[in-house]
């Protein structure tokens, strides 16, 4: 009995003293609290990965581009009824998205002649942004055909075009490109023919392009006059990635317009402006270009601020 005894206590002696060098169970808010700081680690290193940009040119970029400007064509159908008299038509194109300053110049040249014409029917499309972010249609070829063709169907005979364009350019082409990738070239031949279609509505061209001089034997009309931002056989500055401007639209938008002069003016201040800045900085010249038509030289004359005035 005194040996069943001692076996007892022996292994009762054995069994506590397991129990007490044992690790205890984690109880329910310690699991909790690890699941949280898991989570919350996972999390931060997903953040720390940007999410990968929709590409322009998929089926979702191209869908709300088209969207954005269905709307954009009910707006500017709703406006022209409205305005009584000559209007202002505008249709600005930044064909490249491998610098800012081709989205700037189309951008900037709307605001100008916003403020110069609060009525102003203004299409603009450009191709430097994201999806996440798009507030404005791309520029496609079918947004050229589609913008030059409703200006036609829409404007009267007394109304007023610009039509301006800005991307990298050589002799008689203008380059498209999304992604990265181009989706073109833009010849002048394409671009007469799309501008067929506003008839004989007086219109303003701007391109600013390098080489955008060899376009005007092609585009050249007595309704129209053009201005580029080089000759046929120059280059023109200001369009590196991260430019705001090239240098063609911030000499002749960069500062507001002074209304009281012409475009004839205005030429000859802007080719100043940018021979200086040419020379200062060592560049080869670009020498812009005017050509203005047998109908429109009288126009050429006026006051930016009577436009829609009759040159009589």
């Amino acid at each position: 009995m005194k040996k069943n005894l001692l076996s007892s206590l022996i292994a009762s002696t054995v069994l506590f003293s397991l129990q007490a060098l044992a690790l205890p169970a984690p109880d329910s808010e310690s699991v909790a609290a690890e699941k949280v700081v898991q989570t919350n680690e996972a999390t931060e290193k997903k953040a720390d990965t940007p999410a990968k940009p929709l590409l322009l040119t998929s089926k979702e970029s191209f869908e709300k581009s088209n969207a954005i400007r269905t709307a954009i064509k009910e707006k500017n159908q709703a406006a022209a009824k409205a305005i009584t008299g000559p209007r202002l038509w505008y249709a600005g194109f930044g064909l490249e998205g491998s610098s800012k300053a081709f989205a700037g110049d189309v951008k900037l040249t709307a605001d100008r002649l916003k403020a110069l014409y609060p009525d102003l029917i203004s299409y603009v499309a450009y191709n430097d942004q994201t999806v996440e972010q798009m507030q404005v249609p791309l520029a496609t070829l079918t947004g050229i055909e589609n913008t030059t063709f409703e200006i036609g169907k829409l404007a009267n005979p007394q109304d007023f075009a610009v039509i301006m364009m800005s991307s990298h350019g050589n002799e008689h082409i203008l380059g498209l490109k999304l992604d990265g990738e181009y989706y073109g070239p833009i010849t002048d031949n394409y671009l007469e023919i799309n501008l067929r279609k506003l008839k004989q509505m007086p219109t303003l061209i701007i391109i600013s392009a390098c080489h955008s001089g060899s376009m005007i034997p092609r585009l050249k009309a007595e309704n129209r006059i053009i201005l580029t931002a080089a000759a046929a056989d120059k280059v023109s500055y200001g369009c590196q990635p991260l430019s705001e401007n090239t240098f063609f639209i911030d000499a002749l938008m960069g500062k507001a317009p002074d209304p009281s002069m012409s475009l004839n003016q205005l030429f000859v201040k802007l080719k100043e402006d940018i021979a200086a800045r040419e020379q200062k900085e060592k560049l080869a010249p670009s020498e812009p270009q005017m050509f203005v038509g047998e109908k429109m030289k009288k126009f050429a004359d006026l006051p930016i601020s009577a436009w829609l005035k009759s040159p009589g």
